[in-house]
């Protein structure tokens, strides 16, 4: 562990109140997770393909079109979100322009603003079962640690 990821779990307690925290280097020894974008609509948002590259779980994304997350590579950190009856939910570190990028159920593009929204299939112009998703994706986080993943959006 290097002096940056030490402090960063110190203080990381520091960031669940909703502050902004400090972007941690983005190395590639992390463990990734892959937001591909395959498709988008003006009226149902971006569509996209979520994997894992340590573990074979396959999920769907949904982002809001007129909202997009600029592509790139982003640290992790754990969020307390009062938007989500104060859930704890990964939270992107470092987007250009943004605060509180979320990884998040909801179903249609109507429910993110500016999120990444989890499920594990498209249906039409909604993703399915993202509570399901998200129990998911999150115990997998949660097993290797967040401070080991970073995520991809591309």
């Amino acid at each position: 562990m290097n002096f940056i990821d030490l402090i960063t779990q110190i203080f990381g307690s520091l960031f669940s109140s909703g502050s902004t925290p400090i972007p941690a280097p983005v190395t590639s020894a992390k463990k990734t997770i892959k937001v591909t974008r395959t498709n988008s609509s003006p009226t149902a948002g971006i569509f996209g393909v979520i994997t894992l590259d340590w573990d074979s779980w396959v999920g769907a994304s949904l982002e809001n079109y007129t909202l997009v997350i600029p592509a790139g590579t982003y640290n992790l950190v754990w969020h307390i979100s009062p938007h989500l009856g104060n859930a704890r939910v990964p939270m992107l570190v470092g987007v250009p322009g943004r605060t509180e990028i979320l990884l998040h159920w909801g179903n249609t593009e109507n429910c993110s603003e500016g999120c990444i929204l989890c499920g594990l299939m498209k249906d039409g112009n909604d993703i399915d079962s993202t509570q399901t998703a998200c129990q998911q994706l999150f115990a997998k986080i949660d097993a290797i640690g967040i401070e080991n993943v970073q995520i991809i959006v591309q």
